[in-house]
């Protein structure tokens, strides 16, 4: 067999062997969820409140921190269902992307989109839907 072939026979059984590893640990909708609560939380309380109308002042925003992570804290589990539900999955074998939209009360609705791959997660847009 000739040095070209056994390099490309090596090279293909290479790509095989990475092509099922990222198949197997393309992460499912549940594993997107738990990800997603846990990093939705954190964003709306770190975010939200900055979107307040600013007619309602410093005021309003203190309110929304101190108020709105306890309430987001103690949604979890509905929030976990809200993105269940709202979340689109586009399953590539190899990855999967996810897209979410979510309105959350009186704020303007919010979009996100991940690339789900090698069992981990990685938000490439979050940003306030129009």
């Amino acid at each position: 067999m000739k040095a070209s072939q056994i390099a490309i026979a090596l090279g293909g059984g290479t790509l095989a062997a990475v092509a099922a590893a990222m198949a197997l640990t393309n992460p499912s909708p549940d594993d997107y969820e738990s990800f997603a609560v846990e990093y939705l939380t954190q964003y709306l309380k770190e975010n939200a409140c900055k979107k307040l109308p600013p007619e309602l002042g410093g005021l309003g925003q203190q309110w929304c921190q101190a108020v709105g992570g306890t309430v987001v804290d103690t949604g979890r589990p509905q929030l976990q269902q809200l993105i269940g539900n709202e979340t689109q999955r586009s399953n590539f074998i190899l990855f999967s992307v996810y897209r979410t939209r979510l309105a959350v009360g009186p704020l303007p609705p919010y979009e996100f989109e991940t690339l789900g791959i090698l069992q981990q997660f990685y938000t490439y847009r979050s940003e306030e839907a129009i």
